[in-house]
Formats: structure tokens, sequence, C-alpha cells
């Protein structure tokens, strides 16, 4: 470790240690800017698979970003008779820009964190369509 000029050791890199390994455990890519992890989309063979936190009767359907390592959906349906997850898949579908036989609820039909797979995009196009800042 190297030390600074007010004496104290410099910790910043251990010694041996790439730069660019303390950037990538940073979460940043060799370019110096941040590298976007979202652990609510991953891409599968032909389809892209969404781990989402549902909240009904909100005030209007919209993505509100990201809560607890899923996708927020706040949806105006109410949860009852599935009519909830009905809006769900007319909501993705309209969003990703692709049929709504092509988005099918894997998993949580009747809870509100659901794992949906959305066949015929790419993680990237999820992420342009649903990731804040964008």
């Amino acid at each position: 470790m190297g030390s600074t000029r007010s004496g104290r050791a410099n910790r910043s890199c251990a010694p041996g240690a790439s730069s660019s390994l303390i950037r990538e455990s940073r979460g940043e890519s060799r370019g110096g800017t941040p590298r976007r992890d979202l652990a609510w989309v991953r891409e599968e063979p032909g389809a892209v698979v969404l781990d989402l936190l549902i909240q009904p009767r909100a005030s209007r359907t919209r993505s509100v970003g990201e809560h607890d390592g899923r996708l927020k959906i706040q949806l105006a349906a109410p949860p009852v008779d599935g009519e909830a997850n009905v809006a769900l898949i007319e909501f993705l579908a309209a969003a990703l820009r692709v049929r709504k036989a092509e988005v099918t609820i894997v998993r949580g039909e009747t809870g509100r964190r659901k794992m949906v797979r959305v066949t015929g995009v790419s993680a990237q196009q999820v992420i342009d369509a649903f990731a804040p800042g964008r």
C-alpha cells in the first residue's frame, strides 16, 4: 500500500490488484461509466424473463422503476378475477410492441411478485422501454 501526504495508508487499491478489477467491482465498465446490472431482466434463448413487483389498484398503469431487485409496475386494475393479470399482459405487450400471446406469466398468478416471460424481444429492448432515466 502506498501512503498519502498526510501519512495515512492509501487503501484505494489492494497490492497487486488491477485498477480495472477495482472499477468492475464498483460496477463501472472500462470506459468509466457505471454498468447497469439489472437483476429484474435476464435473457433466455428466444425470450426475456422479467421479475416484477405488481401494485394493483393504482391511480394509473405505469412502470415506476426498480424495487427490491424487481421492476415495479403499478396497475389501475383491481386484483379481482384475474383483471390485474390481464392488465399486466396488455401493458407489457404494448410497451414492448409484441402480441399479447407472447407475454406469459410463468410464476405468481395470484401474488404481487411475478415472473413473466416475453418472447420476441431482447433484454436491451426491455431495458430501453423500462429502465429509469431513459
